[in-house]
């Protein structure tokens, strides 16, 4: 609905596997919950994988369920705006 090109689902990028990957663009797109991601040890854990995505030329952009859920269309033309870069 959001004109959002397709990208590759659950890609293993090292010792990680990310939700989604435009491999062109190098935007890797992380999706949280807080029930998941709200843990000391999670925050912690997501810190270190955005900064070993960004040392291998990556660009990690974390998206939270409530911001899908809330501003669909917020959360796509920052996307869009990620991959025009």
């Amino acid at each position: 609905r959001h004109h959002l090109p397709p990208p590759e689902v659950n890609v293993t990028l090292g010792p990680y596997t990310v939700d989604f990957l435009w491999r062109a663009q190098r935007l890797v797109v992380e999706v949280d919950t807080y029930g998941t991601h709200g843990g000391r040890a999670m925050f912690d854990a997501d810190r270190r994988r955005d900064a070993w995505l960004k040392r291998q030329g990556w660009q990690p952009l974390r998206v939270t369920d409530q911001w899908m859920d809330e501003a669909p269309a917020d959360v796509a033309s920052t996307i869009l705006a990620l991959l025009r870069a």
